[in-house]
């Protein structure tokens, strides 16, 4: 009988492309929804909108959030304006921006979203904590 050597080797090529797709943030894996970290000291005023959870997980940001809908596309941003503030774990500013094109429509819209963080990442941290605006509650990001 002759030893089997595909299969372990199978098993580790599936075993390594799980994981470098679980835990990265591959604009491929999300095409539509995957957006990206804007980094800007200009950060423009938000239109109301209510966060109801936000979640890290590998480099991913996800927020769920409600806002005032039904008329016209809204627009939305996360904006980290580049510096990390002095705190051990360091911590980061995000401010999630909402344009609703000037709607007024009495709708309410609760809508997923997710963001590429990575850009966060500082040297020798294994965590960032994210403070996000209009949510209070502070979020761990682990740096893998």
């Amino acid at each position: 009988m002759k030893p089997s050597f595909f299969k372990p080797c199978l098993c580790l090529l599936i075993a390594i492309f799980t994981l470098s797709t679980t835990w990265g943030c591959d604009d491929t894996l999300f095409p539509e929804g995957l957006q990206k970290l804007q980094i800007s000291s200009d950060i423009p005023v938000s239109d109301p909108i209510a966060i109801s959870s936000a979640m890290a997980n590998g480099c991913c940001l996800y927020i769920e959030a409600g806002y005032s809908c039904g008329c016209k596309e809204h627009e939305f941003e996360l904006y980290w304006n580049g510096s990390w503030n002095k705190t051990n774990p360091p911590s980061v500013n995000l401010n999630f921006y909402h344009n609703s094109n000037g709607e007024l429509c009495e709708a309410y819209c609760l809508q997923k979203f997710m963001f590429n963080i990575e850009a966060v990442k500082y040297q020798g941290a294994d965590k960032i904590i994210l403070n996000l605006s209009g949510y209070n509650k502070p979020i761990t990001y682990v740096v893998q």
